[in-house]
């Protein structure tokens, strides 16, 4: 089993994210969205990267939070939380939201999704979540399926085509939680998401 690090991202982690999201969209998008594969550019994407953890850092992005999973010193994927940007889902109750989660085809099937799951839902719960949703997009099945593995249910699909996505939802963040955390071992401040 690999050694795994789940720490909070900082600008300075804008190219190796950049790398890592081109690289995970190219492996699970391919198929389902080859144009739009076929135009990432991880410099672009640097750019933006850096600008997005820049504001997380200031405070600029509402608690939004980017945590970088390292598996045996490699980055293997990442996970993005923060408060609900859809208004409808907040008046559904979802306070939260994984806005971003993406973990390389090498490293999946090892437990390591749970746990960057748990570390964005440790960042929601912080910020005083109670619940939370994930869009993806419809065609995407695998990860529809790995998100009702953990207990979300499907409560919306949006637009149609290749870009549909479908929006799954966990009706309380506890089921998603860090054993740790659950029972009192991590306090609910400030550092990282328990490993």
């Amino acid at each position: 089993m690999a050694f795994v690090e789940i720490r909070a991202a900082t600008p300075q982690d804008a190219t190796i994210l950049a790398r890592l999201h081109v690289a995970a969209w190219r492996e699970t998008y391919a198929t389902l969205l080859p144009a739009e594969v076929a135009r990432l550019d991880p410099a672009r994407r640097r750019e933006r990267w850096r600008a997005i953890l820049e504001a997380e850092i200031s405070g600029r992005a509402g608690g939004a939070a980017t945590q970088l999973l390292l598996a045996d010193g490699l980055p293997a994927g990442f996970v993005t939380a923060g408060p609900q940007r859809h208004p409808p889902l907040a008046e559904m109750g979802y306070d939260g939201e994984i806005r971003a989660l993406y973990l390389l085809r090498r490293w999946q099937g090892q437990g390591f999704g749970r746990r960057l799951i748990g570390a964005g839902a440790v960042t929601l719960a912080r910020l005083g979540a109670w619940a939370a949703s994930a869009q993806v997009l419809a065609s995407n099945q695998p990860a529809g399926a790995f998100y009702a593995h953990l207990g979300a249910r499907l409560v919306a699909r949006l637009g149609g085509g290749a870009r549909a996505e479908a929006t799954w939802a966990w009706e309380d963040l506890q089921v998603l939680l860090p054993d740790a955390l659950r029972q009192g071992a991590v306090p609910p401040y400030g550092g990282n998401a328990p490993g």
